[in-house]
């Protein structure tokens, strides 16, 4: 039995640090992009894992939910929440911004909220074991690194122009 468990546990932390592929080989290889390439198929790959993942994550949540019959809301809420700041924040900064890091920059900080929120959230709300705590915790630092590189490259682009 405590040999399947940990069997098990393996698994879960492989397949977590294998998730993380996409987002560091995308979020940190547009730093090395030759100068006049577009960096556009790179940030859209980038924010559609992003979204797989958040997608994932929330409906994890929201099925956690309703199994102990607790209202569904809150993970449905994180299931909304990139989509919602980034409308706002392409709305408060659609004159101000070049539009295209505009919309980058946007989709970076509404990912990065929702991440850090559902990390936050299921943390006080599910009983987890501590080895899947601790990853989550690992996971969710890193994820957020990889949108802070976009954030960052964003930013740069906004300096430039």
């Amino acid at each position: 039995m405590e040999a399947n468990i940990m069997s098990t546990n393996n698994k879960v932390k492989l397949l977590g640090y294998l998730g993380l592929i996409p987002f560091l080989f995308l979020s940190f290889g547009t730093w090395f992009l030759p100068y006049n390439v577009p960096y556009e198929t790179l940030c859209l790959s980038f924010f559609f894992y992003a979204l797989m993942i958040n997608s994932f994550l929330s409906g994890n949540l929201w099925s956690y939910n309703l199994e102990r019959r607790i209202s569904p809301i809150v993970p449905i809420m994180f299931f909304f929440l990139p989509i919602l700041i980034f409308l706002f924040l392409l709305w408060l900064t659609y004159e101000a911004f070049q539009l295209g890091a505009s919309l980058g920059l946007s989709a970076t900080l509404s990912f990065m909220t929702s991440f850090s929120g559902m990390y936050i959230y299921e943390k006080r709300t599910v009983g987890h074991e501590d080895y899947y705590l601790n990853l989550r915790l690992q996971l969710t630092l890193v994820v957020v690194t990889c949108h802070l590189s976009w954030v960052i490259f964003f930013l740069n682009i906004l300096r430039v122009t």
